[in-house]
């Protein structure tokens, strides 16, 4: 009974046992039918995972290729800018330069105009001044051939009143010492035959004078040239002939010559007198007076531009031969 108990007694813990763990193994099976669902669907989320896993991946295999790209264009832009600076750096250069030309252009212009304004101003007063020796040069050309014609008429009244020569047969008069008209023509003609001579020689000076000058070379008339070409003999200078002087007159003031000589008076006429003058010799003074005048004349004329025109001659050249100008 005690073995029989026993066994019943076990056979129902074993029955429980069975049925718990029938129990126990539904409740496993549930749980890991959880499990498995579970586990599928991690599975499809792997798979799904994968797929955009490897979407990525090619993302970032293009990315990486892009950005191989993208760096290699980077370096060629760095290049570019790089150039880019250098010829920058180079053109502010030449910009520089061309401004410290353009400078320099402008200051040489500006010079180059006060220049020109200043050679303008120069060439006024150079056309001034040669206008007043214009007319200086007609006042002198007027009063020589005034002067030229009173001295060819003085010429005619002392050859009219010269002792005519005696008559064939008849012995030569020899006339007294004391005879006065004589003394007189003597005088006159000796004091005739020097104002000549000076007279020539001051003519010569002033032609070689105007040959020297820069606005007298190649200006010369041919009478001029030829009178300078032939060398004054004492035959032609004491020769009773008209003068025969240049008829152009000297562009610039002639050196005076003095031709005083010892003994002599020269009484101050007045300048129309000696037409109406019946002594020659009164006519002779009369005709120094005039020759001391046009010296005054050439004087003053000589004091108020030679040294302007001393100054002026090179600028004249220079300024009217530039082409600038």
């Amino acid at each position: 009974e005690q073995a029989a108990q026993t066994h019943a007694d076990l056979q129902r813990k074993v029955g429980e046992m069975e049925l718990q763990t029938a129990k126990a193994t539904a409740e496993f099976e549930g749980k890991l039918e959880v499990l498995r669902q579970q586990l599928e669907a991690k599975d499809l989320h792997l798979q799904t995972s994968e797929g955009h896993i490897e979407q990525l991946q090619a993302e970032v295999s293009a990315e990486k290729a892009s950005s191989a790209e993208l760096q290699t264009e980077k370096d060629k832009l760095t290049q570019a800018l790089e150039q880019t600076k250098a010829q920058l750096e180079h053109a502010q250069r030449a910009l520089h330069e061309n401004q410290t030309e353009v400078d320099a252009h402008k200051q040489s212009s500006a010079q180059l105009q006060t220049d020109l304004t200043h050679a303008k101003e120069q060439l006024e007063t150079i056309k001034k001044v040669l206008l007043q020796k214009e007319t200086e040069a007609a006042q002198y050309k007027e009063e020589m051939e005034t002067l030229r014609r009173e001295f060819n008429e003085v010429q005619e009244s002392m050859q009219a009143a010269a002792p005519k020569p005696p008559a064939a047969g008849q012995p030569p008069a020899h006339a007294s010492a004391a005879d006065p008209n004589h003394a007189t023509a003597g005088a006159v003609s000796s004091a005739l035959r020097e104002l000549k001579e000076e007279v020539k020689e001051e003519m010569k000076v002033g032609v070689k004078r105007e040959a020297m000058s820069p606005a007298g070379k190649g200006m010369m008339s041919p009478e001029a040239k030829r009178h300078k070409a032939q060398p004054a003999t004492p035959s032609s200078a004491h020769s009773a002939a008209p003068l025969d002087s240049p008829s152009r007159l000297p562009g610039t003031p002639a050196v005076p010559v003095p031709i005083a000589a010892a003994g002599h008076v020269r009484p101050v006429i007045a300048l129309s007198g000696f037409k109406d003058s019946k002594d020659p010799s009164m006519a002779l003074y009369s005709m120094r007076s005039k020759m001391d005048v046009i010296r005054k004349i050439q004087e003053l004329g000589g004091v108020l531009a030679r040294s302007q025109m001393d100054a002026l001659d090179s600028t004249a050249t220079h300024v009217i031969s530039a082409p600038s100008s």
